[in-house]
Parts: structure tokens; C-alpha cells; sequence
């Protein structure tokens, strides 16, 4: 099986041009729908590499994460991804939906990232409100867990307008308590939907900004 230290980084110029964004979510919750409408919506402005694995190959039923398995895939997407002739920043799109907790998904893909001398630039992690809002605005179990405060830029109530209005609000509430650092952004219908009001989230950086 691979290993982190058995990783070729990339040619540094390569390195420097890739960075790493992850839309993470809850079985069922529309994560890997929301990341392809992401990539959609900003063709113009970046060059968007799929890692082209299967999230069984590093996220197990038990939720352990194989950073190893992943880097082998993030290496495999660069060599892929051709030269970018349009100029476009090159961006490595990593969806997932599971219970394992956002920040042992994140872990994993730091230490891939680390490994190949890449950023990670944004975390995006989306709930289905209609599934999550319960009787007096309680969180579906594993809900919180995968906002652990800090490790994600925004997150995207998919289906808001098919729950109550007041379970809504305090399904946003107590996300925004989970994590006060991202900014919780509430869409009608399909994940998909909330593809344009994440664009400006997802230029923000680990450190600097980066630019679409």
C-alpha cells in the first residue's frame, strides 16, 4: 500500500499553482452534487482538477481516513490535468460525504497536502436542513460533529425552505455556535443552488487570499 513519504511531490511550480478545496457533508446531504455545481459555476475562473478516487478508498465504514490513498489520487490529478493553456489557477476538488467528522477528513487531507508541498485552501460542508432540523430545532445526530469550530469556511443549509422557518433558524443557530467562524448560508431546493453565493467564500485562503 502507498505511504506519505513515498510521494513524489510534484514539480514546484505545479505545487504552488494547485490548491486543495474540500465540500464535505453527511450521507444523503448533497455535498458531491453542491461541489460539481461549485466547479460549474466558476469554469471561467479556474481550472478544476476531480481527484478521481472513490471516497471508499480513503474514508472507511469505520471513518478512518487513508491520507496516504488520498495523496496517491491528488498526485494522479495534477499529472492528469494537462497544461494550463487558458491560464486558469488550477484547483483540486475533493468531495466527500460520510460520518467521519470534518476535522479527521481535514487531518487526512492536510497531511496529503503536506506531503505534496500543496495548500489546502477552503472548506465548504453541507447539511440538508430539511433532514437536520428536528422538533424544537434539534441537529440530526452526527450534524454538529462534522463542524468542529474553525475547520470550515461556510456551510450550506440545502432545503431550507422545506423545514419550518423557526427550526431553520435555530438549525442555523446552533451551527453558528459550532462554528462562529464560517458564515452559514441558507438554500432553497438542491445544494447545487447555493453554488454562486459560495464562489466568494471559496476565493478565501489558509493564510492569503487566493484568487479565481
Amino acid at each position: 500500500s502507498a505511504t506519505l513519504a513515498a510521494l513524489e511531490p510534484p514539480p514546484a511550480a505545479d505545487a504552488a499553482a494547485a490548491v486543495i478545496v474540500v465540500v464535505a457533508g453527511l450521507p444523503g446531504s448533497g455535498a458531491a452534487d453542491a461541489a460539481d455545481a461549485l466547479a460549474a459555476a466558476t469554469r471561467d475562473r479556474a481550472r478544476w482538477l476531480t481527484t478521481g478516487v472513490d471516497q471508499r478508498e480513503w474514508i472507511g465504514d469505520d471513518g478512518a481516513c487513508d491520507s496516504a490513498a488520498l495523496g496517491v489520487a491528488l498526485r494522479a490529478a495534477l499529472d492528469g490535468g494537462g497544461a494550463a493553456a487558458d491560464g486558469l489557477p488550477a484547483r483540486l476538488l475533493v468531495p466527500y460525504e460520510g460520518h467521519s467528522p470534518l476535522v479527521s477528513a481535514l487531518a487526512a487531507v492536510h497531511r496529503a497536502a503536506a506531503a505534496l508541498r500543496l495548500r489546502v485552501g477552503a472548506a465548504v460542508c453541507v447539511v440538508d436542513a430539511a433532514r437536520a432540523a428536528e422538533a424544537g430545532g434539534r441537529c440530526a445526530a452526527g450534524t454538529l460533529e462534522q463542524l468542529t469550530a474553525g475547520f470550515c469556511q461556510a456551510v450550506v443549509l440545502s432545503r431550507a425552505d422545506a423545514a419550518p422557518p423557526t427550526a431553520v433558524a435555530a438549525l442555523a443557530s446552533l451551527i453558528g455556535a459550532a462554528n462562529p467562524t464560517a458564515d452559514v448560508i441558507r438554500a432553497a431546493g438542491a445544494p447545487r443552488a447555493a453554488a454562486a453565493q459560495l464562489t466568494p467564500l471559496l476565493a478565501l485562503g489558509s493564510g492569503e487570499p487566493l484568487a479565481f
